[in-house]
Protein backbone atom coordinates (compact mmCIF):
# COMPACT_ATOMS: atom_id res chain seq x y z
CA UNK A 1 0.00 0.00 0.00
CA UNK A 2 2.90 2.19 0.76
CA UNK A 3 4.58 1.82 -2.72
CA UNK A 4 0.77 2.90 -4.20
CA UNK A 5 0.91 6.19 -4.95
CA UNK A 6 4.62 5.87 -6.83
CA UNK A 7 2.98 3.16 -9.06
CA UNK A 8 0.37 5.43 -10.20
CA UNK A 9 2.62 8.10 -10.14
CA UNK A 10 4.74 5.49 -13.03
CA UNK A 11 1.44 4.20 -14.30
CA UNK A 12 0.10 8.11 -15.96
CA UNK A 13 3.57 8.93 -17.04
CA UNK A 14 3.02 5.65 -19.36
CA UNK A 15 -0.03 6.96 -20.15
CA UNK A 16 1.08 10.08 -21.63
CA UNK A 17 4.05 8.57 -23.08
CA UNK A 18 1.81 6.19 -24.96
CA UNK A 19 -0.73 9.09 -25.53
CA UNK A 20 2.16 11.20 -27.04
CA UNK A 21 3.26 8.54 -29.15
CA UNK A 22 -0.16 7.97 -30.35
CA UNK A 23 -0.68 11.53 -31.24
CA UNK A 24 2.46 11.36 -32.91
CA UNK A 25 1.92 8.71 -35.06
CA UNK A 26 -1.56 10.28 -36.13
CA UNK A 27 0.28 13.47 -37.11
CA UNK A 28 2.59 10.91 -39.31
CA UNK A 29 0.07 8.88 -41.21
CA UNK A 30 -2.02 12.13 -41.51
CA UNK A 31 0.66 13.99 -43.35
CA UNK A 32 1.76 10.38 -45.33
CA UNK A 33 -2.14 10.66 -46.91
CA UNK A 34 -1.87 14.09 -47.77
CA UNK A 35 0.90 12.93 -49.53
CA UNK A 36 -0.65 10.21 -51.12
CA UNK A 37 -3.75 11.79 -51.97
CA UNK A 38 -2.01 14.53 -53.79
CA UNK A 39 -0.33 12.08 -55.91
CA UNK A 40 -3.66 10.21 -56.38
CA UNK A 41 -5.41 13.76 -57.56
CA UNK A 42 -2.91 14.42 -60.25
CA UNK A 43 -2.25 11.09 -61.33
CA UNK A 44 1.13 10.58 -59.64
CA UNK A 45 1.49 7.35 -58.75
CA UNK A 46 4.63 5.64 -56.51
CA UNK A 47 6.46 4.50 -59.48
CA UNK A 48 6.90 6.91 -62.01
CA UNK A 49 5.15 6.94 -65.51
CA UNK A 50 7.40 8.35 -68.45
CA UNK A 51 4.32 10.51 -69.44
CA UNK A 52 4.66 12.24 -66.35
CA UNK A 53 7.61 14.47 -67.63
CA UNK A 54 5.64 15.85 -70.19
CA UNK A 55 3.29 17.70 -67.64
CA UNK A 56 3.11 20.70 -66.87
CA UNK A 57 1.79 22.41 -63.42
CA UNK A 58 0.98 25.80 -62.64
CA UNK A 59 2.47 27.93 -60.07
CA UNK A 60 -0.06 27.41 -57.25
CA UNK A 61 -0.10 23.51 -57.99
CA UNK A 62 3.79 23.39 -57.64
CA UNK A 63 4.00 25.42 -54.77
CA UNK A 64 1.10 22.47 -52.66
CA UNK A 65 3.61 19.73 -54.18
CA UNK A 66 6.56 20.66 -53.00
CA UNK A 67 5.40 21.82 -49.16
CA UNK A 68 3.71 18.62 -48.79
CA UNK A 69 6.76 16.81 -50.05
CA UNK A 70 8.37 19.56 -47.03
CA UNK A 71 6.26 18.27 -44.39
CA UNK A 72 6.73 14.67 -45.13
CA UNK A 73 10.57 15.21 -45.30
CA UNK A 74 10.18 16.96 -41.74
CA UNK A 75 9.15 13.75 -39.98
CA UNK A 76 11.96 12.46 -38.40
CA UNK A 77 11.32 9.08 -39.89
CA UNK A 78 9.47 9.46 -43.18
CA UNK A 79 12.00 6.84 -44.60
CA UNK A 80 10.11 4.08 -42.75
CA UNK A 81 7.15 4.31 -44.84
CA UNK A 82 8.62 3.42 -48.39
CA UNK A 83 5.40 3.75 -50.28
CA UNK A 84 4.69 7.28 -49.56
CA UNK A 85 8.38 8.15 -49.89
CA UNK A 86 8.12 6.73 -53.55
CA UNK A 87 5.06 8.92 -53.74
CA UNK A 88 7.39 12.12 -52.81
CA UNK A 89 10.55 11.21 -55.09
CA UNK A 90 7.77 10.52 -58.11
CA UNK A 91 6.11 13.77 -57.58
CA UNK A 92 9.62 15.83 -57.23
CA UNK A 93 10.50 14.02 -60.65
CA UNK A 94 7.23 14.97 -62.29
CA UNK A 95 8.19 19.05 -61.18
CA UNK A 96 11.06 18.02 -63.33
CA UNK A 97 13.59 17.91 -60.23
CA UNK A 98 15.09 14.66 -61.35
CA UNK A 99 18.16 15.37 -58.70
CA UNK A 100 16.23 15.25 -55.30
CA UNK A 101 13.67 12.91 -56.91
CA UNK A 102 17.03 10.59 -57.30
CA UNK A 103 18.08 11.06 -53.83
CA UNK A 104 14.66 9.78 -52.62
CA UNK A 105 14.66 6.59 -54.59
CA UNK A 106 18.51 5.98 -53.57
CA UNK A 107 17.55 6.34 -49.93
CA UNK A 108 14.79 4.42 -50.40
CA UNK A 109 16.40 1.55 -51.79
CA UNK A 110 19.35 1.23 -49.45
CA UNK A 111 17.00 1.91 -45.88
CA UNK A 112 13.88 -0.23 -47.06
CA UNK A 113 13.92 -4.22 -46.35
CA UNK A 114 11.19 -4.78 -48.13
CA UNK A 115 11.93 -6.20 -52.36
CA UNK A 116 8.36 -4.65 -53.62
CA UNK A 117 9.54 -0.93 -52.41
CA UNK A 118 13.20 -1.65 -53.19
CA UNK A 119 12.54 -2.45 -56.60
CA UNK A 120 9.61 0.36 -57.80
CA UNK A 121 12.70 2.17 -56.29
CA UNK A 122 15.54 0.76 -58.89
CA UNK A 123 12.79 1.04 -61.45
CA UNK A 124 12.13 5.04 -61.22
CA UNK A 125 15.80 5.51 -61.20
CA UNK A 126 15.97 3.22 -64.80
CA UNK A 127 13.17 6.11 -65.82
CA UNK A 128 15.23 8.91 -64.27
CA UNK A 129 18.71 7.63 -66.04
CA UNK A 130 16.97 7.40 -69.37
CA UNK A 131 15.49 10.48 -69.04
CA UNK A 132 18.73 12.07 -68.95
CA UNK A 133 20.10 10.45 -72.08
CA UNK A 134 22.72 8.59 -73.15
CA UNK A 135 25.73 9.64 -71.15
CA UNK A 136 23.38 7.57 -68.53
CA UNK A 137 22.56 4.77 -70.09
CA UNK A 138 25.16 2.16 -68.23
CA UNK A 139 23.52 3.40 -64.97
CA UNK A 140 20.00 3.28 -65.84
CA UNK A 141 20.35 -0.44 -67.04
CA UNK A 142 22.29 -1.45 -63.64
CA UNK A 143 19.03 0.09 -62.35
CA UNK A 144 16.86 -1.85 -64.60
CA UNK A 145 18.92 -5.03 -64.33
CA UNK A 146 18.61 -4.98 -60.14
CA UNK A 147 14.82 -3.97 -60.11
CA UNK A 148 14.39 -6.97 -62.37
CA UNK A 149 16.05 -9.54 -60.01
CA UNK A 150 13.83 -7.74 -56.60
CA UNK A 151 10.39 -8.14 -58.31
CA UNK A 152 10.53 -9.50 -61.94
CA UNK A 153 7.25 -10.27 -62.86
CA UNK A 154 6.36 -6.21 -62.31
CA UNK A 155 9.59 -4.92 -63.78
CA UNK A 156 11.04 -7.08 -66.76
CA UNK A 157 10.02 -5.34 -70.15
CA UNK A 158 10.71 -8.59 -72.71
CA UNK A 159 11.20 -12.04 -72.60
CA UNK A 160 15.47 -11.59 -71.02
CA UNK A 161 15.57 -15.25 -70.53
CA UNK A 162 15.65 -15.81 -74.43
CA UNK A 163 17.09 -12.03 -75.42
CA UNK A 164 19.30 -11.16 -72.27
CA UNK A 165 19.99 -7.55 -72.64
CA UNK A 166 23.40 -5.98 -74.26
CA UNK A 167 23.11 -2.65 -73.50
CA UNK A 168 20.53 0.21 -74.00
CA UNK A 169 20.22 1.85 -77.62
CA UNK A 170 17.96 4.71 -76.71
CA UNK A 171 14.46 5.68 -75.24
CA UNK A 172 11.66 7.93 -75.33
CA UNK A 173 7.69 8.58 -74.62
CA UNK A 174 6.64 5.32 -76.09
CA UNK A 175 9.34 3.36 -75.09
CA UNK A 176 12.90 2.21 -75.10
CA UNK A 177 15.53 -0.08 -77.24
CA UNK A 178 18.15 -2.68 -76.38
CA UNK A 179 20.31 -4.20 -78.09
CA UNK A 180 20.32 -7.94 -76.69
CA UNK A 181 21.77 -11.55 -76.97
CA UNK A 182 19.84 -14.14 -78.84
CA UNK A 183 20.34 -17.07 -76.93
CA UNK A 184 18.89 -19.55 -79.55
CA UNK A 185 20.87 -18.50 -82.73
CA UNK A 186 23.84 -18.48 -80.28
CA UNK A 187 23.49 -21.73 -79.16
CA UNK A 188 22.75 -23.04 -82.57
CA UNK A 189 25.53 -21.09 -84.27
CA UNK A 190 28.21 -21.15 -81.26
CA UNK A 191 28.93 -17.32 -81.54
CA UNK A 192 26.89 -14.05 -80.51
CA UNK A 193 24.48 -13.40 -82.13
CA UNK A 194 22.46 -9.92 -81.63
CA UNK A 195 18.66 -8.99 -81.33
CA UNK A 196 16.93 -5.49 -81.14
CA UNK A 197 14.27 -5.09 -78.94
CA UNK A 198 11.65 -2.46 -78.64
CA UNK A 199 10.02 -2.58 -75.31
CA UNK A 200 6.43 -0.49 -74.77
CA UNK A 201 6.26 1.77 -71.57
CA UNK A 202 2.80 0.32 -71.98
CA UNK A 203 -0.16 -0.86 -74.53
CA UNK A 204 -3.87 -0.11 -74.52
CA UNK A 205 -5.74 -3.64 -73.58
CA UNK A 206 -7.50 -5.46 -76.01
CA UNK A 207 -6.79 -8.04 -79.48
CA UNK A 208 -2.80 -8.51 -79.70
CA UNK A 209 -3.24 -7.93 -83.15
CA UNK A 210 -3.25 -4.43 -83.65
CA UNK A 211 -1.02 -4.10 -80.47
CA UNK A 212 1.95 -5.76 -82.79
CA UNK A 213 0.35 -4.60 -86.18
CA UNK A 214 3.51 -2.40 -86.64
CA UNK A 215 5.86 -5.79 -86.46
CA UNK A 216 3.04 -7.22 -88.89
CA UNK A 217 3.40 -4.17 -91.58
CA UNK A 218 7.23 -4.31 -91.54
CA UNK A 219 7.20 -8.42 -92.18
CA UNK A 220 5.73 -7.49 -95.24
CA UNK A 221 7.98 -4.72 -96.56
CA UNK A 222 11.35 -6.17 -94.91
CA UNK A 223 14.63 -5.29 -97.06
CA UNK A 224 18.20 -3.50 -96.69
CA UNK A 225 16.82 -0.34 -95.22
CA UNK A 226 14.12 -2.02 -93.25
CA UNK A 227 15.07 -4.67 -90.41
CA UNK A 228 12.93 -7.90 -90.47
CA UNK A 229 10.95 -8.39 -87.38
CA UNK A 230 11.88 -11.53 -85.83
CA UNK A 231 9.64 -12.41 -82.74
CA UNK A 232 6.85 -10.20 -80.65
CA UNK A 233 5.14 -11.09 -76.88
CA UNK A 234 4.13 -9.39 -74.15
CA UNK A 235 6.73 -9.18 -71.37
CA UNK A 236 3.28 -10.30 -68.77
CA UNK A 237 1.45 -12.22 -71.29
CA UNK A 238 -1.67 -13.40 -68.61
CA UNK A 239 -2.77 -9.71 -68.95
CA UNK A 240 -1.27 -8.47 -71.80
CA UNK A 241 0.77 -5.52 -70.29
CA UNK A 242 4.31 -4.25 -71.62
CA UNK A 243 4.66 -5.28 -75.32
CA UNK A 244 7.86 -5.53 -77.21
CA UNK A 245 9.07 -6.26 -80.87
CA UNK A 246 12.33 -8.21 -81.54
CA UNK A 247 14.20 -7.19 -85.16
CA UNK A 248 17.35 -8.28 -87.09
CA UNK A 249 20.32 -6.06 -85.99
CA UNK A 250 21.85 -5.42 -89.58
CA UNK A 251 20.29 -1.89 -89.63
CA UNK A 252 22.29 -1.17 -87.01
CA UNK A 253 25.80 -2.26 -88.53
CA UNK A 254 27.52 1.02 -87.67
CA UNK A 255 27.14 0.63 -84.03
CA UNK A 256 29.71 -0.63 -81.86
CA UNK A 257 28.90 -4.21 -80.31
Amino acid sequence: MAALPNLQFVVAKIDRGVDKLLGGQEIILDEIRKLQKLGERLAVSAQIKPQDAFTQYSGATEANIRQAIAQFKNLPNHLDFPQAALHAGSLFSALGDSNAAERFFIDIYNRTQKPKYQAIACFNLFLLYVQRGPAFYDKALKSLTEAIRLNRPAHVLHNVDRYPIHRLLGAGGMGCVFLCHDTLEEERLQKQQFVVVKCLWENQPGEPKPIFAEALSMARIAGDSVPKPLDYGFADPTQQQRAYFVFEVKVFASLQL
